[in-house]
């Protein structure tokens, strides 16, 4: 099993460090972005401005702070996974900055995730060079996303070892759950401020089935962005609910703090599984939403949390 697991990891690596279709050129080098346009770099970006905490998370793993040009305020938070080294960008924002904003940092490229097609060719046709992703829903998707930026910044090497750090992880968890069939793991029910959610279309459901349990809202088929009733929660039966430590998206007049124990005082939940057995989990949000090099910490710790340390 071990063999086989490391050739796997081999064949992947293979697979994902040619995905930034790296191509050197005279003046400079080529790569590919997320939705396959060729993107072409005079030299190694030194200016880099990235749209989301995830990507910064992984511009500051793979080049450091020097190379970013802003931050978000909330990557400097004490929650976020890379505040150290956010808080040594030279300059912090309330929010995405718009293309106007960006042109005036001068950044040698621009990574955008998803971002709405007509700014991405604006800045295209000034001459900045833009690297497109779509939003990672799956393992395989965070792993080439590393790729892709890691070929872009020129830092292959580091992004390789996220990626085997995450198959390692992964597989470590695989290996101490074969012998325990699918539908004998225990459901997760994922809560936010405004109820139960977890579509099998999001990330959150690969990082809930990498992690080793079910995911209660894909088994109810919760469509992308809606949250389970009640009633669907209670016919679930789910065994743990998983709570933000911090809830960034919150009903009007609700705390952060206050979701675990509505939760746990709530009469319609007091005779299922999670209540009875004491089975509410809180873990900091960052984790619930991670596609960057971070997704090994969060499918570690959630399933850390349910079956304890990984031998």
């Amino acid at each position: 099993m071990k063999r086989r697991a490391q050739w796997l990891l081999a064949i992947l690596l293979l697979i994902l460090t040619g995905c930034g279709g790296l191509r050197e050129e005279t003046g400079g080098y080529t790569v590919r972005d997320g939705f396959g346009q060729e993107v072409h770099l005079a030299r190694v970006p030194q200016r880099i401005y990235a749209n989301t905490m995830n990507l910064d998370d992984l511009v500051l793993g793979l080049a450091g702070p020097s190379r970013l040009l802003a931050v978000s305020r909330t990557a400097t938070a004490d929650e976020s996974l890379e505040h150290v080294k956010a808080r040594q960008v030279a300059q912090v924002t309330d929010g995405e900055l718009s293309a106007e904003q960006i042109v005036a940092l001068q950044p040698d490229l621009i990574i955008f995730q998803e971002r709405d097609e007509s700014s991405t060719r604006t800045l295209r046709d000034l001459g900045i060079p833009v690297l497109a992703l779509p939003v990672a829903t799956t393992r395989e998707m965070v792993n080439e996303r590393i790729a892709l930026v890691a070929a872009a910044l020129r830092e292959e090497e580091k992004g390789r070892e996220f990626i085997r750090n995450i198959e390692t992880v992964a597989e470590r968890i695989r290996t101490r759950l074969s012998d325990v069939p699918q539908e004998r793991r225990p459901i997760v029910l994922g809560f936010s401020g405004y109820g139960a959610f977890g579509s099998s279309k999001g990330v959150f459901h690969q990082i809930l089935t990498d992690a080793g349990v079910q995911n209660g809202a894909a088994l109810a088929g919760l469509n992308r962005s809606d949250h389970l009733t009640k009633e669907a929660v209670i016919a679930l039966q789910p065994d743990y609910f998983l709570v933000p430590i911090r809830i960034t998206v919150t009903k009007v007049g609700k705390g952060n703090d206050s979701l675990a124990e509505e939760l746990r005082t709530d009469p319609a939940y007091a005779d299922l599984p999670v209540i009875r057995n004491d089975g509410i989990i809180t873990v900091p949000d960052v984790y619930l939403y991670c596609n960057s090099q971070h997704y090994a910490d969060a499918i570690q710790i959630i399933h850390e949390a349910i079956y304890g340390p990984l031998p």
